[in-house]
């Protein structure tokens, strides 16, 4: 799958939602010091008919330029932490170099060999998220999804990358009862890390 036509079906399908407009407000208004905003692609903001109350939620599109999984990973912790989800809901595309994730509460030393590694020049990194050890490279697409915790939905984003996939791509995409997409209805390709 060619990554950069699925960052663009991706946000082609959000954007069905609604009315596109520029968004960088959110970013100018609270910079974290090692954002540089031209790393980020335009993001988009989407007007959907969801609403709280009588303010209706907005879904926002950020595209990380940077392939280095330090930047992706500390962008990725700095939305979570300074965000404001009430009224937008935001997904996060990225891709990384090679590299090795590993989740939260992973001993480095059990999970990968370390001195192979470092002789490939292939940096380790721990995500802020739970879940297991991964590889990374540019063939990889990230997708963080991010809500309020009582909006969270885990199988509408699910869903919606499935949906991307069979009516792009038509790919035999399913979700199975563990929440894991399969490929032709055998081969496990997503995995996913909770927070």
């Amino acid at each position: 799958i060619n990554i950069i036509k699925l960052y663009y079906i991706m946000f082609t399908s959000l954007s069905k939602a609604g009315l596109i407009q520029q968004c960088y407000t959110q970013l100018r208004s609270t910079p974290a010091p090692f954002i540089s905003l031209p790393s980020l692609q335009c993001s988009r903001q989407l007007n959907t008919s969801k609403s709280h109350g009588n303010q209706s939620t907005n879904k926002v599109v950020f595209i990380s330029q940077s392939t280095d999984i330090f930047s992706n990973l500390a962008l990725e912790a700095w939305l979570y932490k300074n965000f404001l989800f009430k009224r937008r809901h935001l997904m996060l595309l990225y891709r990384n170099s090679p590299c090795v994730v590993i989740g939260r509460h992973q001993n480095p030393f059990r999970e990968v060999n370390l001195p192979y590694l470092e002789d490939a020049n292939v940096p380790v990194a721990r995500r802020h998220s739970g879940g297991g050890t991964v590889y990374h490279d540019h063939g990889n697409l990230n997708c963080s999804f991010f809500t309020e915790r009582q909006s969270y939905n885990r199988r509408w984003n699910l869903e919606f990358i499935c949906d991307t996939l069979r009516n792009e791509f038509e790919l035999n995409v399913e979700l199975n009862c563990r929440d894991d997409i399969l490929l032709n209805k055998k081969l496990k390709f997503r995995s996913e890390c909770c927070r």
